[in-house]
């Protein structure tokens, strides 16, 4: 178990964090993804193509992994450990949002290493968007990232920055059609999802941050590397998700529960969104700590704080998706305001929207939204 002190800690912290959050009311999350190219336009998806051939632009991309992690944020599931639990399996009511699309030519910012550069330079909208840097190494298809800045305490200087760096998407989807003729992007989808887990407020569970599996404190024959003392502050701290070293004894040292053993079939394995299993699993306090970052540090990403004061445009369009304003006014600037080559734009309004001398052509759409001010 953890320690007293640990658990008085994470007592007095949850009655903040995830003791009083509105679970109940939906949160939405402002993403922006970013598409970083080589300097000659090559080596990812780009404003009309896959990079590869195929009419499948950086924009559709990164849509569609939006939506999928949206299916997943819809989707909840018993968690697997301890083995018989009976913990509620609540909705996760948050959701995303594409905000912009941003493509950048830079052989400087290209790859993984990179990133923190990459976001220095052409990060958007920091503060009140949450972007996505798409990045590569070379010669890999093994999609990874990390997210920076995690904190969901009321946001100090610095603390608005929050970014996620992805590796080797591009090529992991040139595989994928390579070797099946098609792409799906769920597993990627899925890393994406446990990344923004992270800048949410939530660690590992069964886990050190940096991915080794937590010691704990009794001889794993297969595993030397999780022989050592017990060390408490390996994991997530949240209360009802069971720490690593519970879980190995109550199996009598046989199996760790962040380390996957095909003999076993995993009977201890992690189904935990917040481990590297690969699946949507999040517990009632996890859930209760996003909402509660969502109402706090965080609440400044969410598209309801984005819709309380007004906007005024006088053209819409790529690489904008989506616009956040109170009373909205378009095109009123003298010009006319064209959405065109296969544009597909969103409005979210909390109080009016007016369009003047606008024109929509048949290959692209405009969705007009109502989205309330937050209530929470």
């Amino acid at each position: 178990m953890k320690n007293f002190l640990t658990s008085l800690f994470y007592f007095f912290l949850g009655l903040n964090l995830y003791g009083q959050s509105s679970t109940n009311i939906a949160k939405t999350i402002r993403v922006n993804y970013h598409f970083m190219l080589k300097g000659n336009g090559t080596g990812n998806f780009n404003e009309v193509t896959d990079g590869d051939g195929r009419i499948y632009s950086g924009y559709d991309w990164a849509r569609n992994q939006v939506l999928q992690m949206n299916q997943q944020s819809d989707q909840n599931i018993q968690m697997k450990i301890p083995l018989g639990n009976t913990l509620p399996v609540l909705d996760k009511n948050y959701n995303y949002v594409l905000d912009a699309v941003y493509f950048w030519r830079d052989d400087n910012t290209y790859y993984y290493y990179q990133a923190d550069n990459a976001y220095t330079l052409y990060g958007q909208d920091k503060g009140s968007v949450m972007n996505v840097l798409i990045a590569e190494t070379t010669g890999s298809t093994v999609v990874g990232g990390a997210a920076n800045n995690v904190s969901i305490a009321i946001p100090v200087s610095g603390l608005l920055n929050k970014y996620i760096k992805m590796q080797n998407e591009w090529d992991a989807y040139l595989d994928q059609w390579n070797n099946l003729g098609y792409f799906s992007g769920w597993a990627q989808s899925l890393t994406t999802s446990h990344e923004f887990g992270h800048l949410l407020g939530l660690n590992h569970t069964v886990l050190y941050g940096s991915g080794a599996p937590c010691p704990v404190g009794c001889p794993l024959a297969n595993y030397p590397n999780v022989q050592g003392s017990i060390n408490y502050s390996c994991g997530d701290n949240i209360t009802d998700t069971p720490t690593a070293w519970d879980i190995t004894s109550s199996n009598n040292c046989t199996e760790h529960p962040g380390i996957f053993n095909a003999a076993t079939n995993g009977l201890y394995f992690s189904n935990n969104l917040m481990d590297y299993s690969n699946n949507l699993c999040l517990s009632p306090n996890q859930i209760q700590y996003i909402h509660s970052g969502l109402e706090l540090g965080n609440r400044a990403f969410t598209s309801c704080n984005a819709v309380a004061n007004d906007l005024s445009l006088c053209d819409v369009g790529y690489p904008k998706v989506s616009y956040f304003g109170k009373n909205i006014l378009v095109g009123n600037c003298g010009t006319q305001s064209d959405i065109t080559n296969r544009e597909k734009i969103d409005i979210y309004y909390s109080q009016s929207v007016e369009l003047n001398n606008i024109e929509i052509r048949a290959d692209s759409q405009l969705e007009i939204i109502f989205e309330p001010v937050c209530s929470f």
